[in-house]
């Protein structure tokens, strides 16, 4: 009986300190760098912020190589109702979809705070939604473009 459990407890450790080899690995995939802003008035009232955060693989390999990035920013009126906010993402890689700009977002407010604009561009514009809304905020106009492309 003490022999089995002996050479359970090598298993087990041998178990343990594998795991702990590839656990390590897969930590050490990707650098991530984040990056915030804000711009400020003289008065010190904030006129916009933003934040960029880049995301890409440690190991450069042929076939399994990405980079990324993340980017939002923010404007705002006077009196600090938000003008207007953009986010993008883009990627680089060898793998998934065959796009540079995974998606772009535009809205547009009003000195109220009510959307007055929404666009949208999906997989390098393969796919863009547009709409304009009235001073109520309720949907006045919706376009959706799709573009087909040979690669």
């Amino acid at each position: 009986m003490g022999y089995f459990y002996s050479n359970m407890r090598k298993f087990y450790l041998i178990f343990l300190l594998s795991t702990l080899v590839v656990l390590s690995g897969c930590n050490l995939i990707y650098d991530l760098d984040k990056d915030v802003y804000e711009h400020k008035n003289t008065d010190g009232s904030l006129v916009s912020n933003g934040s960029f955060t880049a995301k890409k693989s440690k190991r450069i390999d042929r076939y399994d190589y990405y980079i990324g990035w993340d980017y939002s920013y923010t404007e705002y009126y006077k009196n600090g109702v938000v003008k207007a906010s953009y986010s993008s993402s883009y990627k680089t890689a060898t793998y998934g979809r065959k796009c540079i700009e995974n998606y772009n977002i535009i809205k547009e407010y009003d000195e109220k705070g009510t959307l007055r604009m929404y666009h949208k561009d999906i997989c390098d514009c393969k796919k863009s939604i547009h709409k304009e809304y009235n001073s109520k905020g309720k949907l006045m106009d919706k376009t959706i473009r799709k573009v087909k492309r040979l690669y």
